[in-house]
């Protein structure tokens, strides 16, 4: 967001003498440019521990909100994206919690979670890191900061207050997220703390990650990626950096991605643009989605 500075003595002497033309102010943030918002846009995030999720908008509803989706969620979250308020609704479009707003200029904005938890929110602009490049140049990154209490209920033996912070940058989208659960939660597979940052993004509109990222890096695969080609919902995904980059279960065994030095030529072998390659191993059920997922690894590599 561009800000005009004046001298201050200079202001004073406009006063003076009866200047009274004001200078335009900044038209306000427009949110949208925080949100990746076309099918197919995705990102790659690392923990703190090293664990690697993946997740995309798989869809865009009648109603026009988003479906994002990834690597490790159970189920999708919709977003409702529009200029002055980005929101996590449901599928019928009430809103569940907001996911963004204009700066609040340090006030908490109070909410409930549908289970009536007590929530507050707060945003402020914030620096881009000098690692996130942007196509949206003079607009500030947001970093958002949520505190809920969560009551005992749904399996949470005690009350629970959880914190977490993001940062949100323009023309990539989420790029920093911090969470703590105060005591743990006593849910299996869910981290009680964690840091995660953006590793790559595939963002229309965005440089896509270069030969000099990792191979890994650049090959974002999402479950819906592969429902698509096979025909089939994998149960599980394995994310690694390598050999094998990416594993999604199938119904008949594993589909794996597979870091190669193997000289490109076999269908389902996708040149790296590095003098290696990834090779698809699909089990029976997916043999002719091969075709289908060839054009996407290659797209990203």
């Amino acid at each position: 967001m561009s800000v005009v500075r004046r001298d201050g003595l200079v202001s004073l002497l406009l006063v003076a003498v009866g200047c009274g033309r004001s200078e335009p102010s900044a038209p306000p943030l427009d949110l949208r440019v925080y949100v990746p918002a076309t099918v197919g846009d995705r990102a790659r995030y690392v923990a703190d521990d090293g664990h690697r999720s993946h997740v995309g908008v798989t869809a865009k509803t009648n109603a026009g909100l988003l479906v994002v989706h990834g690597t490790d969620r159970t189920a999708p979250t919709f977003l409702r994206v529009a200029a002055e308020a980005v929101d996590v609704v449901d599928p019928a479009g009430a809103v569940v919690m907001p996911q963004l707003r204009r700066p609040t200029g340090g006030a908490a904005l109070p909410y409930r979670l549908p289970d009536g938890s007590a929530c507050s929110f707060a945003v402020r602009a914030a620096a881009r890191p000098s690692t996130i490049a942007t196509t949206v140049p003079d607009t500030v990154c947001l970093e958002t900061t949520r505190t809920c209490t969560l009551e005992p209920r749904g399996g949470l033996p005690r009350r629970t207050r959880t914190d977490e912070h993001e940062l949100h940058c323009p023309g990539v989208g989420l790029v920093e997220r911090r969470f703590r659960a105060d005591p743990p939660l006593p849910f299996e597979g869910v981290r009680s703390a964690v840091v995660e940052r953006l590793e790559s993004a595939h963002v229309r509109g965005a440089a896509r990650p270069g030969p000099e990222v990792a191979l890994a890096a650049r090959l974002v695969l999402l479950p819906s990626d592969v429902a698509a080609a096979c025909g089939t919902t994998p149960t599980t995904s394995v994310l690694s950096t390598g050999p094998t980059l990416a594993e999604f279960t199938l119904a008949d065994g594993p589909l794996r991605f597979v870091a190669t030095t193997e000289a490109p030529g076999e269908p389902h072998v996708v040149p790296d643009g590095r003098g290696g390659a990834v090779r698809i191993d699909a089990p029976p059920s997916c043999a002719a989605g091969v075709a289908r997922l060839v054009p996407l690894v290659r797209s990203m590599l």
